[in-house]
């Protein structure tokens, strides 16, 4: 996993959407150095849903979006909600996209679900924490403090 675009950053940290633009960039041409082509693009809402469709345009892939949250609006963790609705995963190389790797627990959650299919699937983030369980294959920025993200409220 490489950072393109920042070192860490300890105190609150509020991109705008040109920096995300730019994070989109590099992570794309991060995947395309990599030998993963995906034939399917999955957003993961509501933070991750930004990323994803600028990913799905830069490789001109198809957008599914899957519902998860794990903070209850504020900055404390809940229980993970997680909602694919009726929709069946296509058995084709996946690219999970979210905005933040914090504790983990979403793209955890989201491995154990793909495990049960025999699909290739990678995981691409904005930012990454320390403390993740889980290390995407591609992050733009390792981060060590609250990120609020320009479509978040308040």
């Amino acid at each position: 996993m490489r950072s393109n675009i920042g070192d860490i950053v300890d105190a609150m940290l509020k991109p705008d959407m040109a920096w995300v633009g730019n994070a989109c960039l590099s992570l794309y041409h991060q995947i395309l150095e990599s030998d993963f082509r995906p034939e399917c693009i999955l957003g993961i809402a509501y933070g991750g849903l930004v990323p994803a469709a600028m990913l799905s345009a830069l490789l001109r892939k198809p957008l599914v979006v899957v519902r998860a949250q794990s903070y209850d609006g504020t900055k404390h963790q809940a229980e993970l909600i997680f909602d694919v609705g009726s929709y069946t995963f296509p058995k084709v190389p996946t690219l999970v996209v979210d905005d933040i790797a914090d504790s983990g627990k979403t793209l955890t959650f989201m491995q154990a679900l793909f495990n049960s299919y025999d699909i290739d699937v990678r995981y691409a983030t904005l930012h990454r924490k320390a403390q993740s369980t889980v290390i995407p294959d591609w992050s733009a920025c390792l981060v060590d403090g609250w990120v609020k993200y320009p479509w978040e409220q308040n």
